[in-house]
């Protein structure tokens, strides 16, 4: 029998396909809205597997259309909230259930500061809709495993969608089209051989660069609230900054190439890491290459992002069982969390 993880993440390849044929008008209004606004500056409040979606969006803005774009806790905020500045400044949420009051009062407080205002939201009819200047809906539906997938997908989704139509990317709006076709292939990608060697382990390094980065915190996120597994996102620069020293004969590490600028890097790394005798998984989307464990790659490192997290998510769903766990009901965890 599927769990809700398994049959939710098989859904997002239909969830994408109708959210990029819907809403066309009122997402319009919004980017218009937007555009006649002198923003030169965004900042996200969210948390959690919302918060891993933005860093998806703060790398995309700095690096391609040159827009500073930070994460700012919400506890930050509201130190620091008679010295802030919010003038010119796009700031948006992130929320499936658009209830948490820490992002409704982020929301309030950056708006009473000057800032124009955003929210990205799964959930209708929420406080966050009345408090934000604009709505974005997500569109993943309802969704009932307290480990959240297609939502995640969605809202990976929804950030490039947003962005590529704000900044007029013609190229990144185009890739959005091929994803459901990607993601059907990326469904059908098997890692079984690698769960017996994790089905004991008690932590894992996640190590990648650039725009993965965002998959491998969610990944980090899931390993732990599903399995179990103590596990922790490092870009390759910073775990030479002191967590290689963790890296030892008993130490699991994946490490993540996509194929880019970072990709020799990154397998000359594993190739290191194994040499100091960690028990190192290394996924390429280069097959031809015969190293590693294949992931479908699109042909764009945004997109790679998605591909690689959905095929992550069925196999994580695979060692939760293999661990004993059922993933759709982690212990001490409920589906939505309301912090403050």
């Amino acid at each position: 029998m599927q769990t809700q993880m398994s049959l939710e993440t098989r859904e997002a390849p239909g969830l994408i396909a109708s959210y990029l044929t819907s809403m066309q008008a009122e997402r319009l209004a919004v980017i218009q809205a937007i555009r006649a606004q002198p923003i030169r500056m965004a900042v996200s409040f969210a948390r959690g597997s919302s918060d891993h979606a933005t860093t998806l969006a703060h790398h995309l803005l700095k690096t391609r259309y040159g827009i500073w774009s930070f994460s700012c806790p919400p506890s930050q905020l509201k130190a620091g909230f008679e010295h802030l500045d919010f003038e010119n400044t796009l700031a948006f949420a992130i929320s499936q259930s658009g209830q948490s009051t820490d992002l409704l009062d982020c929301i309030n407080l950056s708006r009473r500061k000057g800032a124009f205002t955003l929210a990205i939201l799964n959930a209708r009819e929420t406080p966050m809709h009345q408090a934000a200047d604009w709505i974005w809906s997500i569109g993943a539906g309802v969704e009932q495993s307290v480990a959240a997938t297609k939502s995640f997908i969605c809202s990976l989704v929804s950030v490039l969608d947003f962005i590529g139509t704000w900044q007029a990317d013609n190229a990144l709006k185009a890739s959005l089209t091929t994803l459901p076709t990607h993601l059907d292939r990326a469904i059908k990608i098997r890692w079984d051989d690698l769960i017996e060697p994790l089905a004991q382990t008690e932590n894992l390094l996640l190590v990648s660069r650039g725009p993965m980065m965002t998959a491998l915190e969610e990944a980090a996120l899931k390993l732990k609230e599903t399995c179990q597994i103590h596990a922790t996102a490092y870009s390759a620069a910073e775990l030479q900054h002191g967590p290689l020293a963790l890296v030892g004969p008993r130490t699991h590490v994946w490490v993540i190439a996509p194929p880019g600028p970072d990709a020799e890097g990154l397998i000359d790394l594993a190739s290191r890491l194994r040499q100091s005798g960690a028990m190192v998984t290394l996924f390429t989307a280069n097959t031809a290459a015969r190293i590693g464990t294949s992931f479908h790659g699109t042909g764009n490192a945004y997109l790679d992002v998605i591909s690689w997290i959905t095929s992550f998510y069925l196999f994580v769903d695979l060692l939760a069982a293999a661990r004993g766990l059922n993933p759709d009901a982690p212990p001490r965890l409920q589906k939505v969390t309301i912090t403050s």
